[in-house]
């Protein structure tokens, strides 16, 4: 059942579909022109209709000019928030690249193949997660399965920050996870690392918790209690330390994993997205949205840019315009183009509307 033919272009394995091991008519895979695939896969997956894909040198997404794409990474986040598999298409190519698919696939059968199904390949994935979850890898603590961690510092951000509307809500924080894991996914990051100071890169955050900022109070003591050694928990904590935006004194991480948490915590503030949360953080804050009599201050340190109280706008310039030029990996890099060129737009016509040229 694990095949080379059904592993997806993206580096999705068809074979760990509920609908691959239907007892009629089962899903023959992505890359089959077969009647029974799900609508989805056979007539909207933009990925799978992609004109690209045919003139690639192998059979896979990441050997396109374009990759990781937008679609791509669309895929990749969706796959990590929304899926307790926690199956990463991403993941899986860099794996077939670096190992070869055959050693990928050998892989795949020894994490899926159900010991309750022995030889039979009727074993569906829901049937296979529970019966290997024993065998599945631990917490660098021998205890606590790394995924259950992972569940467990999702349900604490969004116990901590349930009645935050400062634009530091835990929306805010998923979003920063699913980007971070993607980002992870394409750079060849720990994963686990990641995601885990993704999580909890902002219960401590000085805006948020002033008292506990300096020590992490928040974060390690999560950590503790879900029995991480201490080691785990500095590496998360070191992490953390290196993520906040601090004008002149902003810090480049000193891990890849530090890298892809930092880039993605200012990918959220930039965009669509970004400009929602500066108006909302300002009102929050008692800012005004403009006053053309106060302009920016540029090349603050970080004490300065912290005691700075200027205007929502001013924030554009004083900080998410210059975010775009301090990403740290080619993927935020590419990310950040659209959304730096979107609040450059927003803010022409902010300033245009202002003084009434439109």
């Amino acid at each position: 059942m694990f095949t080379p033919d059904r592993i997806a272009p993206c580096g999705l394995d068809c074979c760990l579909c509920e609908i691959a091991h239907l007892p009629e008519h089962p899903c023959p895979g992505c890359r089959s022109h077969g009647v029974d695939k799900p609508d989805f896969c056979a007539d909207l997956c933009e990925i799978a209709h992609c004109e690209s894909i045919a003139a690639l040198s192998t059979p896979y997404c990441d050997s396109c000019n374009r990759y990781p794409c937008e679609p791509i990474l669309a895929l990749e986040q969706r796959y990590a928030a929304m899926y307790p598999l926690r199956e990463s298409p991403m993941g899986n190519l860099k794996a077939i690249r670096e190992r070869g698919v055959a050693a990928f696939l050998d892989g795949q059968r020894r994490e899926w193949s159900c010991p309750i199904a022995a030889a039979s390949s009727a074993c569906t994935r829901e049937s296979a997660s529970n019966a290997t979850v024993a065998s599945r890898p631990k917490s660098d603590s021998g205890g606590i399965l790394m995924n259950d961690i992972i569940d467990r510092a999702q349900a604490y951000v969004r116990d901590v920050f349930a009645n935050d509307f400062s634009g530091h809500d835990c929306f805010h924080t998923m979003r920063v996870f699913r980007l971070a894991t993607a980002i992870a996914a394409a750079e060849g990051a720990d994963p686990t690392n990641v995601q885990l100071a993704a999580l909890l890169h902002d219960v401590d955050d000085r805006k948020l918790s002033p008292e506990t900022c300096e020590t992490r109070a928040r974060a390690v003591a999560f950590m503790r209690a879900c029995q991480l050694p201490e080691d785990a928990i500095d590496r998360v904590c070191e992490i953390i330390s290196e993520v906040s935006f601090a004008g002149t004194d902003s810090v480049a991480p000193a891990t890849l994993e530090g890298k892809c948490v930092q880039d993605a915590d200012r990918l959220d503030a930039i965009g669509a997205i970004g400009i929602a949360r500066t108006f909302a953080y300002g009102g929050h804050a008692h800012r005004p949205i403009h006053d053309p009599d106060v302009p920016p201050v540029l090349h603050m340190n970080r004490d300065q840019y912290a005691r700075s109280r200027s205007s929502s706008i001013n924030h554009f310039y004083e900080k998410l315009l210059l975010l775009r030029d301090m990403m740290n990996t080619p993927t935020a890099r590419r990310m950040a183009e659209q959304r730096h060129l979107y609040m450059q737009g927003f803010l022409d016509e902010f300033l245009a509307e202002w003084d009434g040229r439109r």
